[in-house]
């Protein structure tokens, strides 16, 4: 910046001072930028090197680097599919079941019944331990949990509904006091429970074993008095 005393207006200088005075001058122009030029590309080169792009950053925050974009890990393809991993890793209720390997007609009487608490499914098998049908089904829950053991078939009925926890069940064959094979249940109204048929094969109820209706009247239709039933 010029000198704040100095007035171009009211000083004449001799014409030999002027002559020096003006080379001064143009000396100050020239050579004062000259110098500015070069200690900013210096700053540029000193702040341009490896490692130092944060500091180029703050400097201009609108320039990105591009070692800084080029170290950022990519997104990962295995992070954007998480939900989608998460939900096939969700165990999944299978509702297969084994095939018969004797039909009821020719299998060796008597029958017995197993139900498998861990597996959720219902087998009959015949008196040579061959597969005459089998049910997924749903046990009780915790702290209603189904009875273990060996039990007899006692009685049975079309339909029963208990007052105490407002539901009801078709087609029941008794194995134990109030425990029984019934089909998924159905509310005050009689209407099936869309809710409560959803959780087949998982444990959901009071105590008995849940089947889906045709499969209930199958165990009402063809498992007789005094069949042994086996819950493990």
């Amino acid at each position: 910046m010029d000198n704040p005393d100095i007035n171009f207006s009211e000083q004449q200088p001799d014409e030999a001072a002027g002559h020096s005075w003006f080379a001064a001058r143009k000396i100050r122009y020239l050579v004062i930028p000259a110098v500015s030029v070069v200690a900013a590309a210096c700053a540029v080169v000193f702040l341009w090197k490896p490692g130092r792009d944060s500091r180029l950053s703050a400097l201009s925050p609108n320039t990105a680097s591009s070692s800084a974009v080029s170290s950022r890990p990519p997104e990962s393809s295995a992070a954007s599919s998480a939900p989608e991993a998460a939900s096939s890793a969700s165990p999944k209720i299978s509702l297969a079941t084994a095939a018969a390997q004797v039909t009821l007609g020719h299998a060796s009487r008597p029958l017995s019944v197993h139900v498998s608490l861990a597996e959720q499914r219902v087998t009959v098998y015949d008196a040579k331990d061959r597969i005459v049908k089998q049910f997924v089904c749903s046990t009780g829950t915790v702290g209603n949990e189904t009875p273990t053991g060996s039990f007899r078939i006692q009685e049975r009925g079309e339909s029963f509904y208990s007052d105490r926890v407002q539901e009801g069940g078709y087609y029941w064959t008794q194995f134990q006091g109030n425990y029984l094979f019934h089909s998924l249940p159905f509310d005050k109204n009689r209407q099936m429970e869309p809710e409560e048929a959803a959780k087949i094969g998982t444990p959901a109820s009071h105590g008995c074993v849940r089947l889906e209706l045709e499969d209930a009247k199958w165990i009402y239709d063809n498992i007789p008095r005094g069949t042994y039933v086996t819950i493990q």
